[in-house]
């Protein structure tokens, strides 16, 4: 069932949301003030917002000011307010649609379908520029976005972060052994260990590029993050699957960077992978299938 949030201080209109949306077949929640609109958003997953620009505390173009920072989920602006003025303005400060008062539930309800239409096939849109299709995992460019999203959405002034640096031991020994349809095999191999070594856990999981991995773990110590380091290290490891002719090692495995940092904006996040990729160098130039930590 499709969650919509509604923020609308009008209490004969709120009833009539609430009757009319549960009737279409959605989970409706109404609140009456930007604030609590505000937090609702953010703390909670919801499909469409419809929102009220005549709301107390925070008016809802403040409210989707602020939703603009992080959510890309669709939003509705209703209000009274119709001039050519008022609905550029709602539309530049990244509203989806625009519905003026009194209007028919049989509109909005309308409107409600085209504006999930749109966001659901926006999302997968989304996905399919931020996934890497061999892995599944995130491409760097997904995990750029995420990570920008993690740490705006960080309500401590710094976030405390573990950065693991992955990459395959030998990996063009096995290419030129067995093919690069057999090394696809092992990046996949390499990407469900990783997937099973932080399941349950937050975690960011990328494939950086080539045969390099990176994983972000969010409010985690670096001696958290060796053990899970260690656990897909032994994990891969343990497939056995031969590493091809000439390398130094009998099976493919990998070599692992760690690093850790509080940190507080993209820059200082791209100075700590910087040094769990220092860490990574370290690991791949001193006999490999091993983890080095660099702490700061």
């Amino acid at each position: 069932m499709e969650r919509i949030l509604a923020a609308e201080d009008d209490p004969s209109l709120v009833r009539l949301l609430e009757i009319e949306l549960s009737h279409a077949g959605y989970e409706i929640k109404t609140v009456t003030d930007g604030m609590t609109a505000l937090h609702l958003a953010i703390s909670e997953h919801w499909d469409l917002i419809l929102l009220d620009i005549m709301l107390p505390q925070l008016t809802g173009i403040q409210v989707l000011k602020e939703l603009r920072q992080t959510l890309q989920t669709p939003i509705i602006l209703l209000t009274a307010k119709n001039t050519e003025q008022d609905i550029i303005e709602g539309l530049e400060a990244g509203a989806d649609d625009y519905l003026t008062k009194p209007f028919s539930m049989g509109e909005l309800l309308a409107r409600i379908k085209t504006s999930l239409r749109r966001g659901t096939l926006h999302k997968h849109l989304q996905e399919l520029s931020y996934k890497d299709t061999l892995t599944g995992l995130l491409n760097r460019r997904g995990f750029s976005e995420e990570a920008a999203l993690l740490l705006k959405g960080n309500n401590q002034t710094h976030c405390r972060v573990a950065i693991m640096m992955i990459d395959v031991d030998n990996f063009k020994n096995y290419n030129d052994t067995y093919g690069h349809p057999a090394g696809d095999s092992v990046l996949q191999n390499v990407a469900a260990q990783l997937s099973a070594a932080v399941s349950g856990k937050k975690a960011l999981l990328c494939r950086f590029g080539g045969e390099e991995f990176i994983v972000l773990l969010p409010d985690c110590t670096l001696q958290d993050a060796e053990q899970i380091a260690q656990t897909l290290r032994a994990a891969v490891e343990a497939l056995h699957i031969p590493s091809g002719t000439g390398a130094q090692l009998p099976s493919v495995t990998v070599s692992i960077g760690l690093a850790a940092a509080a940190v507080q904006d993209e820059s200082q996040l791209a100075q700590c992978v910087s040094l769990a990729d220092k860490a990574l160098y370290t690991a791949k130039t001193t006999g490999k299938n091993r983890i080095v930590l660099e702490n700061k």
